[in-house]
């Protein structure tokens, strides 16, 4: 049997962490997602993740979020109330 099947449950996302940087994989995992299951998909190297490092993980969290859907910038909030970005970074730093 070639052709895959369709998933008994809607799977909103698959999070791979794959060994190395083998882009055929990598490349045939996205392709396969996007085009013939409908899932949106996010990859992690091991070396990365098994790291456990603060930034990494809230990198990977701000990607996943865009690709489900969710914003992560406040420029688009002070551009629309008409705060200057100055005040706005100030008053975040406090």
């Amino acid at each position: 049997q070639d052709k895959l099947q369709p998933l008994s449950k809607k799977l909103d996302l698959l999070v791979v962490i794959l060994l190395d940087n083998n882009g055929s994989l990598y490349g045939d995992l996205k392709r396969i997602c996007e085009t013939e299951l409908g899932v949106v998909s996010q990859c992690c190297l091991t070396k990365h993740v098994f790291k456990m490092s603060k930034q990494y993980l809230a990198n990977l969290a701000l990607k996943i979020n865009v690709k489900v859907g969710g914003r992560n910038s406040v420029l688009v909030v002070a551009i629309s109330r008409q705060i200057p970005l100055g005040a706005l970074l100030r008053s975040r730093n406090n």
